[in-house]
C-alpha cells in the first residue's frame, strides 16, 4: 500500500466502537475502511467459539473481553466490500486503542502489511 492521500476519522467514538476511519489511496477509487470494535461477550456464538478455542465440551460461562481491528476495501463514504484484508485482536481496551492508532499510522505511511485472515 502506498501513502494515504487523505484520512477521515470518526472523532471520539463510543463503545463498542474503539476507532473508525476511511483511508484514501492515491490509486483512483481505492479506499480502505479501518475499524476497531469491542466484541459482544454475551453473544451465544462468541461463548461457543471461546469454548471450542479452550477445548471445552460446554459453553464457557465467562468470556474474556476482546477487541478486533479490521481493514476492508470500501467506497468513498465507507460502504465495505468483500472480506477483511487485515485483522488483529486485543484483550484490553488500552491495547485496542493503541493498536488502532498504530494501524492507522501504518496506513497513513503506506507501511501496513496485509496478513491472511485464518
Amino acid at each position: 500500500m502506498m501513502r494515504a492521500r487523505w484520512v477521515s476519522e470518526q472523532p471520539q467514538p463510543e463503545l463498542p466502537t474503539v476507532g473508525m476511519a476511511v483511508v484514501a489511496s492515491w490509486w483512483p477509487m481505492t479506499y480502505y475502511w479501518l475499524s476497531t470494535i469491542q466484541l459482544d461477550a454475551d453473544s451465544p456464538v462468541r461463548r461457543l467459539t471461546e469454548a471450542i478455542r479452550l477445548n471445552r465440551h460446554r459453553e464457557s460461562a465467562s468470556v474474556p473481553e476482546m477487541y478486533v481491528t479490521n481493514v476492508y476495501r470500501c467506497d468513498r463514504i465507507g460502504v465495505v466490500r468483500g472480506n477483511p484484508l487485515y485483522e488483529c485482536t486485543y484483550e484490553t481496551l488500552a491495547e485496542a486503542q493503541h493498536g488502532h492508532r498504530e494501524t492507522l499510522e501504518k496506513m497513513r505511511e503506506g507501511r501496513l502489511k496485509y496478513r491472511p485472515i485464518a
